[in-house]
């Protein structure tokens, strides 16, 4: 399948001819070792670029789901760049433009070109990888346009966690404590640019209180 992009909703949310407010994000990347940084008093929303693999039945693609909406509730305009997949289409309300490719890993000189001018026309404020196996188009951008980059780190195996001393991206995003700490202690990332998600739950459906409630549950 050829790389194509296929805006969902045509409203950007800015005037025809207006250019991103670039006034809340401090420009540049790790290289600069305090640029590329969100300021944190800003209360605005953001256009967020998310990277993933391919969409197949697994908890990655389960994770892009739940992030996607999760950046949506909050009136982010959010942009996937992914390859297709057996579950692409249970994402298509999940997104406000798209950006297919064929491989993540390997983006080629047309497919690169292609994601440039995808990613020129949306503007995005922040790039997020949804796991280091979709990084190479993620960083490749973030260095070209050079705007913050982060990362969400699922495990603690070898090839699942980033390289000693890791500088590829602005911010890790840990999916438990035992995560951060090997990011800490055994990646040997600096401290604020690493994060933990809270616990929580993110329900698919509203929960049925009558079962909750129900008394007969809670014996034991």
């Amino acid at each position: 399948m050829a790389e194509s992009v296929t805006p969902q909703n045509s409203d950007t949310g800015r005037a025809p001819g207006t250019r991103r407010d670039t006034a809340r994000l401090r420009s540049g990347r790790e290289s600069q070792r305090d640029t590329g940084r969100i300021q944190a008093d800003s209360a605005a929303n953001f256009r967020v670029a998310v990277f993933a693999p391919r969409l197949d039945l697994d908890g990655i693609t389960l994770y892009t789901r739940t992030l996607l909406r999760a950046l949506r509730e909050r009136h982010d305009t959010v942009m996937l760049v992914s390859p297709g997949g057996a579950l692409a289409d249970s994402l298509d309300d999940a997104w406000d433009a798209r950006f297919e490719m064929d491989d993540a890993e390997h983006l080629g000189f047309f497919g690169w070109r292609r994601l440039k001018e995808a990613l020129t026309e949306f503007e995005p404020d922040v790039l997020h990888s949804v796991c280091p196996d979709a990084n190479v188009a993620a960083v490749r951008a973030a260095d070209h346009f050079q705007i913050p980059l982060a990362v969400s780190v699922h495990g603690i195996k070898p090839n699942e966690l980033p390289q000693p001393q890791d500088r590829k991206y602005d911010a890790y995003v840990a999916c438990d404590q035992s995560v951060r700490e090997r990011l800490l202690n055994d990646c040997r990332l600096d401290r604020d640019r690493t994060t933990l998600i809270s616990d929580c739950a993110f329900p698919e459906r509203n929960p049925d209180d009558r079962r909750i409630l129900d008394p007969r549950k809670r014996q034991v």
